[in-house]
């Protein structure tokens, strides 16, 4: 997989206070095939991939390094607002929930039609 990714796993199982083989029954592989993943010589697969995410309570872009936003947004902490760009192709954007009627209001004060 990468070395990213075999550093988070070995960081996350740890702060967990999680076996190899605790991490490995939780997701239905040996404790060996847990090794190879953290020595970065195995390659876990989607379905583990998310699974790991589960567990650990992080997205599989933050396990194999594509972020380094380890959260999962929650879907009562975000919203998905959509708005029109300049060349009117629609948009979503992800806007925290104790924003959202805020942002409305600013957007719809100060660029007419963008929330159509």
């Amino acid at each position: 997989m990468s070395k990213i990714f075999a550093a988070r796993l070995r960081d996350l199982r740890k702060n967990a206070n999680l076996t190899q083989q605790e991490l490995a029954d939780k997701i239905g592989r040996t404790a060996g095939q847990v090794s190879k993943y953290e020595g970065d010589a195995g390659d876990p697969g989607l379905d583990i991939l998310v699974k790991l995410g589960d567990i650990f309570d992080v997205s599989v872009d933050y396990l194999v390094g594509a972020t380094n936003i380890r959260s999962v947004p929650k879907p009562n902490d975000v919203n998905y607002l959509y708005i029109r760009d300049d060349a009117g192709v629609r948009r979503m954007i992800n806007i925290p929930m104790d924003q959202v009627e805020r942002v409305k209001a600013l957007l719809a004060a100060g660029i007419p039609g963008l929330l159509d």
